[in-house]
């Protein structure tokens, strides 16, 4: 251990901190960043679980470390089990909705079509993580290759860009639209035989495709576990309807849990096991509405979780996680982790900034290395030369309106699954009818409806189904953490506030807020919002969260 007595040795200064990355996946773009990333990585249960076999989903909210989960495995490399993390883009979702829109497939069809594209996944993995020279003259890989040619070359893939180029022709006067929601509004009767005869052969080369990659990949012979993550189901294409998505979706699902309990188990006389996790946000799991959904989660996924207390946060995964972010630049020096950053003042737990950042943030990993980011750019920005954060900077109004400012952020990207930017303009205008009140009653929240109300059937709002009922809307900023509810003890004592996301467990996805209670604006947002008075010292009311 450091004696910072002795010698030159110091503890690295706050503004020459490298900055952590909002998005786990930019810790792969670059070699030094991917050596930061592991050497600093809290492996927790979480990793354990993951490594079960049975393990085939993992849940959390948006920045509870998802996507850090999965490219942890694939960078560290357990013994016995190569893995990949893939994105699936807006663009690849498109192309299989398109074709359902134009009539090319059903919905019953985009489970095939996702197995046929995941079993070709599965097979170029596979043959490029374990060919090798001498499998040119043995030619083990030879029929998966094949395989994997004509579904590239002469089978799925050109068929799909085909038909998709088809379809814009076939639009009302042969004129292209980019809308996906109005293609094929318009068909003759001569363009609907040619809809019939290219939706079979679409058929056909999807389940050619998916048997032949099939009979390849169960003549393997695997010596090691592969598994491929799936990401990127956060974000949903603005021209493409919540409907067509959540049945694009669940057609991901149901080829997903196909494969892994029925085909991948089933090969015989292969040590290696092949599987698919899928990372998903929990609200969209419970949106795809699947038949004993509850022991999906329980029985198949890491659930990510890092809801902790003020008394009990130093021996929870979140302290440890953003310590060793400390720790790790400077030497792994435990002295030199979150308390030597942020010493505490006095015993109050006002001064605790731990604490502070409970109560103003989501509680998620994203959350404290992002008010750190923000920490650190203003330390920059004014030349400051403290090892630690300096209590100044820390209850600055520029820090606090930057951090609200973040999580309003975090919001709306949430949001945007269900709504377009435009409609959260108007959505969010809800909070001006509250006139800086952080706090409200539930007769009060229904003059704020009514007048909200008003103001939304004049303006032009493309997705109205949130706000139809009072407990619709109350329910659609619950959900987004925007609102919360309270309710005083008779025996007198502390109130007790109930946010979403503190209220979401493993069993209960989907919390409800309860109508005909008080209610309040999460502390994080009012900066942002305008909403109340601005946070000058770190003194919190005296609440049970």
């Amino acid at each position: 251990m450091r004696n910072w007595e002795e010698g030159d040795l110091r503890m690295k200064k706050a503004k020459d901190l490298f900055i952590p990355s909002h998005d786990a996946i930019d810790y792969n773009s670059i070699g030094k960043r991917r050596e930061q990333f592991l050497k600093m990585y809290n492996c927790t249960s979480h990793f354990e679980r993951l490594m079960e076999k049975n393990c085939y989903f993992i849940i959390g909210d948006k920045g509870s470390g998802k996507t850090a989960l999965a490219l942890y495995h694939q960078l560290h490399s357990p013994d016995n089990c190569s893995s990949n993390l893939i994105s699936i883009n807006t663009t690849q979702y498109k192309q299989f909705i398109m074709l359902k829109i134009n009539k090319k497939l059903e919905f019953t069809d985009y489970a095939s079509i996702w197995r046929a594209t995941l079993l070709m996944l599965m097979s170029q993995f596979i043959s490029q993580k374990s060919k090798k020279w001498i499998h040119k003259i043995t030619k083990k890989f030879s029929k998966i290759e094949n395989a994997i040619k004509q579904y590239d070359s002469n089978s799925l893939l050109p068929q799909i860009n085909t038909a998709i180029e088809l379809a814009t022709t076939l639009t009302a006067g042969g004129e292209t639209n980019a809308n996906a929601g109005n293609l094929g509004a318009k068909i003759s009767a001569s363009q609907e035989e040619s809809i019939k005869e290219t939706t079979e052969q679409i058929r056909f080369y999807i389940n050619e495709s998916e048997k032949n990659l099939k009979e390849a990949l169960s003549d393997l012979k695997l010596s090691n576990d592969f598994i491929i993550f799936l990401d990127g189901l956060d974000a949903r294409p603005f021209d493409i309807s919540q409907e067509e998505f959540d049945y694009c979706i669940k057609g991901l699902y149901d080829a997903l849990w196909q494969l892994n309990t029925e085909f991948f188990p089933r090969i015989k006389d292969s040590k290696g096991r092949m599987r698919f996790c899928l990372l998903i946000r929990p609200d969209i799991f419970e949106s795809l509405n699947i038949y004993n959904s509850n022991s999906r989660v329980s029985d198949n996924s890491v659930y990510l979780n890092w809801i902790t207390t003020e008394s009990e946060y130093l021996n929870q995964n979140l302290y440890k996680t953003i310590n060793k972010y400390f720790c790790y630049q400077n030497e792994n020096d435990p002295t030199c982790g979150w308390n030597a950053y942020f010493p505490q003042r006095n015993s109050n737990t006002n001064n605790n900034f731990f604490v502070h950042l409970l109560k103003n943030t989501f509680i998620r990993p994203r959350d404290y290395f992002s008010a750190i980011e923000i920490l650190i750019n203003l330390c920059k920005d004014s030349n400051i030369e403290n090892e630690s954060f300096p209590n100044t900077i820390i209850t600055s109004d520029t820090f606090n309106r930057r951090l609200s400012d973040y999580i309003l952020g975090e919001i709306k990207n949430y949001l945007n699954f269900y709504i377009s930017n435009s409609d959260y303009s108007e959505y969010i205008k809800f909070f001006d009818f509250l006139d800086g009140k952080s706090r409200f009653s539930w007769d009060e929240y229904m003059k704020y409806y009514n007048d909200f109300f008003n103001y939304m059937e004049k303006a032009n709002v493309e997705k109205r189904c949130y706000y139809e009922t009072p407990i619709k809307l109350l329910q659609f900023f619950y959900e987004a953490n925007l609102i919360g509810y309270y309710q005083k003890p008779t025996d007198g004592s502390k109130t007790f506030i109930f946010w979403s996301y503190r209220e979401k467990t493993i069993n209960n996805l989907n919390p409800k807020v309860r109508e005909n209670a008080s209610y309040i604006v999460f502390e994080g947002v009012r900066k942002a919002l305008n909403i109340g008075k601005s946070f000058k010292n770190p003194k919190y009311d005296n609440y049970f969260y």
